[in-house]
């Protein structure tokens, strides 16, 4: 088949602040060689790169102030740049296709050795810098997104040269592209004329849209050296302004992205813009049980009221059912900016009586629980509550009532202390607020699962696993929390949120 033709994907690849060098001998940055498109952090899964892909180096003094026009046949040098690659016996010459001071880009030769401890340097104007290692695979690959970082957005468009966006979703049927690096070697990578495109069925390659597996038509070069673009087809039964994409060759997954998909006829709002300049309020009551050698819970409540964070690709906006990996917790942020004087402090009265979050950099206090000395009776039993407020300089006074429910029990807990990475996992649980969510993370937010607590159970597929690290000498964290929320109004807000919320974590080891 012919692949669709797009050329709008470039962009992220080249874009960069040019600064002037401070001097003439390149300096190759720690950790600085990575996949162009996914920029994953040396040491995860998917940090190594494929024969015949883009590659990113940072350092500085790289190259010239400003990046030379590009054109077929590519050489090996560029404006005065070259990078050599030493890989098991063999020495050779990367294609450096971007060069500037602080970042140059190349495309590694599809016969470049498989190695896991390869080098390379980079000279500029005669002068050769430090030497580095990394890892050279058959594939790993990585999708380029809208804000070249590497997380977010994915650069994911439809037939007619189009990104898919909130306002341009993709409906289920339609055939979309992906767009990336490190499919693997592929003919034509020496860069003398465009590559060959050539869809290689053969190899183990799968895309994941939400938990689901897409049919794919076509993985190969698009029509530039290096670069590789995946048709699939989207799957029915999966909406969402943010529906995480992965892709998986053998047991390496790329970066997960997120893409915007909707019914037919219809778009689709981003929630992070809803309130782009809209004061809110949350006001969050979290009980948070610690399971290890010895079992440890505790009661707090906290308060923000202010500006809507800034937010997008935001993962608590991920569709029920679904899961996004790969180091995320950089991706969102949820505390406001900036305060707003509601008064000296919230009350909340309940079951077991009166507590106050106190006014500070925010609203806050300890409600009960712990161990040791310091051990207070639990506070947020299940039952019914009001929260109030009398009003400050900038929010109204206020009352709501509202329920706790019975808490989340994490039932299988006890039978999980180490996770087959290659193996779904899948997590029970009983209680909590049927209407609510649930959200599952671990390795510090290294991935995270919405699931509704209805369900009563999650399996989190082998693919989201296999973007974790395996664990390096000592256990690392799992964790469930479980969220019931009820609005309220003020004056001085426009929308507030009581989330009573149940968090269980328990350390594990990820094989």
């Amino acid at each position: 088949m012919t692949p669709v033709r797009q050329q709008i994907v470039w962009v992220p690849i080249f874009a960069i602040v040019l600064v002037a060098a401070a001097a003439p001998q390149p300096q190759i940055a720690a950790n600085g060689v990575v996949n162009a498109a996914s920029n994953a952090p040396v040491g995860r899964p998917n940090s190594s790169i494929a024969q015949g892909s883009i590659f990113t180096i940072y350092g500085s003094n790289l190259g010239p102030s400003s990046n030379p026009a590009l054109a077929y046949p590519l050489e090996t040098t560029l404006g005065g740049v070259s990078v050599q690659v030493n890989s098991g016996s063999t020495a050779l010459n990367a294609i450096p296709i971007f060069v500037g001071p602080k970042q140059i880009n190349a495309i590694l030769s599809g016969s470049t050795p498989i190695d896991a401890s390869a080098t390379l340097t980079v000279t500029y104007n005669g002068q050769t810098g430090n030497a580095v290692s990394f890892q050279v695979i058959a594939n790993s690959f990585g999708i380029f997104t809208v804000n070249s970082t590497g997380f977010g957005a994915g650069i994911i468009t439809r037939a007619t040269n189009q990104l898919y966006s909130v306002n341009s979703p993709a409906n289920p049927g339609n055939t979309a592209t992906i767009w990336g690096t490190g499919i693997g070697a592929s003919p034509g990578d020496d860069g003398s004329a465009p590559p060959q495109q050539i869809d290689m069925p053969n190899l183990p390659l799968s895309v994941y849209v939400g938990s689901q597996m897409a049919t794919v038509t076509y993985r190969g070069r698009s029509e530039f050296t290096g670069e590789d673009q995946i048709n699939f087809v989207v799957p029915s039964g999966i909406t969402g302004c943010y529906v995480p994409v992965a892709v998986e060759i053998g047991n390496v997954v790329s970066n997960f992205v997120t893409m915007p998909i909707a019914p037919p006829g219809q778009s689709c709002p981003n929630p992070a813009m809803l309130y782009p300049n809209v004061l809110t309020g949350n006001i969050t009551l979290t009980r948070s049980t610690t399971i290890g050698a010895t079992t440890s819970t505790t009661d707090s409540g906290e308060a923000d009221f202010g500006p809507f964070p800034q937010v997008y690709g935001n993962p608590l906006f991920l569709p029920a059912g679904t899961c996004i990996g790969g180091t995320i917790v950089q991706a969102f942020e949820i505390r406001a900016p900036f305060q707003l004087d509601a008064g000296p402090a919230i009350t909340i009265t309940g079951p077991n009586g009166s507590q106050q979050l106190l006014a500070s950099a925010f609203y806050s206090a300890k409600l009960g629980g712990g161990s040791g000395a310091n051990a207070q009776p639990l506070y947020l039993s299940a039952g019914a509550y009001t929260v109030s407020g009398p009003g400050g300089t900038e929010v109204g006074p206020f009352s709501q009532n509202f329920t706790i429910p019975q808490p989340l029990t994490w039932t299988n807990q006890g039978d999980i202390t180490t996770v087959d990475r290659s193996a779904g996992l899948d997590i029970t649980w009983t209680g909590g607020d049927p209407n609510g969510t649930v959200q599952i993370t671990g390795d510090f937010v290294s991935f995270l699962c919405d699931a509704k607590i209805s369900a009563q159970h999650f399996t989190i597929p082998a693919f989201v696993l296999l973007s974790l690290p395996p664990s390096s000498g000592t256990s690392t964290d799992l964790m469930l929390s479980a969220t019931s929320t009820t609005a309220f109004t003020a004056s001085g807000i426009s929308t507030g949120n009581i989330n009573s919320v149940v968090t269980i974590v328990k350390n594990v080891t990820y094989r």
